[in-house]
């Protein structure tokens, strides 16, 4: 599972390149593991502009690592997406 320092730092990026997400953690239930609400009495918000949504062909698993491609539109995005392979 990923560190909670390195989720926190994921959301603040996210949000920083016009994402929102309010209400959720990462957890594990009955389906493995997932996105779950941090107070389940309220409701989850996220929402991805549209400019940070990829194509899979843009993609790519490297050393376990999710990452953009360079030649991807959204590669100079932010800091997010430093890692492009």
């Amino acid at each position: 599972m990923i560190a909670p320092g390195v989720w926190d730092e994921m959301l603040t990026e996210f949000r920083a390149l016009g994402g929102i997400a309010e209400n959720i953690r990462l957890g594990a239930g009955s389906f493995g593991r997932g996105l779950f609400p941090i107070d389940p009495i309220k409701p989850i918000n996220i929402s991805i502009p549209e400019e940070l949504l990829v194509s899979v062909d843009a993609v790519a698993i490297e050393n376990g690592a999710f990452r953009v491609k360079a030649a991807s539109p959204i590669s100079d995005a932010g800091p997010g997406f430093s890692g492009a392979v």
